[in-house]
């Protein structure tokens, strides 16, 4: 039954009048949903991202193209695992069976890495019902970021020792080997094992067992991705110079800096998504010279890592951002201990 209100309501639009309950003719309305805002940062970082983790995926595939060739190419060899003190010292020399069987499973390493970082990825959009920004805060998207970034300046440096006459020794040949394709692959792997699991990660388990704290569960204070304090800080800046130091026998005291600059991205991305990020991030460094050995061109993958850090130059702000931001937090903190303590 209809009331005087209804046709009020009806010329509003209303589906039904709230006074007598007619349905009044009208379809009901449906709420729009808020239009997402990729603002310009997010974006560049996006396309950095994208471009990284296709470069990932076919470092990726060269390697494994490179199967049968490093098996092969092992046999009657053998090699020295080593450990660092800063210094590189041997710990245990295997042979061509434990070559393979190295090769063979930091190849599934490598691979499984950049499946768990996509699968997070994707896992996140899923469970925000497709806002792609969740992805700001994985591994996918802010690795090849960083790496790029850190590309840029350690280009940026090795430009300034070369106009200030420094000699750039160390590297060697690139040309592509059994033993090379199994070395850098390895060092992708090992070396983060090395000074971030046993330097970064089992320290800070330990200190958390001791502090007793419960915001992380153990086996993220081990193998990354806790929640950060302020006393890890410590522990990152030791793995990274104990990993800068790592490099100094073959490469030169100039290695020292960028190496040491990679580890601390290394440690940010520990702490931060954990130890698959860093051996992502290791595995497409140090894999740039493999488009030599499947396409004949060495510096195709370096110039795509360029574009990686100058896509990722805009997302520089973000990083200011959140310093900023942490800072003042911090500031704040300590001011309201003060104030307490008085």
């Amino acid at each position: 039954m209809s009331c005087d209100r209804c046709p009020e309501f009806r010329e509003k639009g209303a589906a039904f009048c709230p006074f007598c309950g007619e349905r009044l003719g009208n379809p009901p309305a449906v709420a729009r949903a808020p239009r997402r805002k990729y603002d310009v940062f997010f974006i560049a970082g996006l396309i950095a991202a994208i471009q990284g983790m296709l470069m990932m995926f076919v470092e990726i595939l060269v390697g494994w193209s490179k199967l049968t060739y490093v098996l092969d190419g092992v046999a009657g060899s053998s090699y020295t695992l080593y450990y660092i003190t800063p210094q590189i010292r041997d710990l245990v020399t295997v042979g061509d069976v434990g070559i393979m069987a190295i090769f063979v499973l930091e190849l599934i390493t490598v691979t499984a890495c950049l499946g768990i970082m996509l699968y997070q990825a994707m896992r996140k959009v899923r469970e925000s019902y497709g806002d792609v920004r969740v992805i700001e805060n994985t591994a996918a998207y802010e690795m090849p970021i960083t790496l790029g970034l850190l590309l840029l300046a350690e280009l940026a440096f090795m430009f300034l020792m070369i106009m200030a006459g420094v000699k750039l020794d160390g590297g060697g040949n690139t040309d592509m080997t059994p033993s090379l394709v199994f070395s850098l692959l390895h060092a992708s792997v090992y070396e983060e094992i090395l000074c971030r699991l046993l330097m970064l990660g089992l320290p800070c388990l330990i200190v958390a067992l001791l502090l007793k704290r419960k915001d992380s569960p153990w086996w993220r204070y081990l193998f990354g991705g806790m929640k950060f304090e302020w006393w890890m800080v410590f522990f990152i800046l030791f793995s990274a110079v104990m990993f800068g130091a790592a490099h100094l026998t073959n490469w030169g005291t100039w290695k020292f800096i960028p190496t040491f600059a990679f580890g601390l991205m290394a440690g940010y991305l520990y702490v931060k998504y954990g130890l698959h990020a860093c051996i992502g991030a290791h595995f497409i460094n140090d894999y740039l010279v493999s488009s030599d050995w499947a396409i004949g061109a060495p510096g195709f993958f370096m110039v795509g890592m360029i574009a990686v850090g100058l896509c990722s130059l805009p997302y520089l702000w973000r990083y200011y951002t959140r310093i900023r931001d942490a800072y003042r937090s911090y500031r704040v903190k300590k001011e309201s201990e003060i104030r307490e303590a008085d």
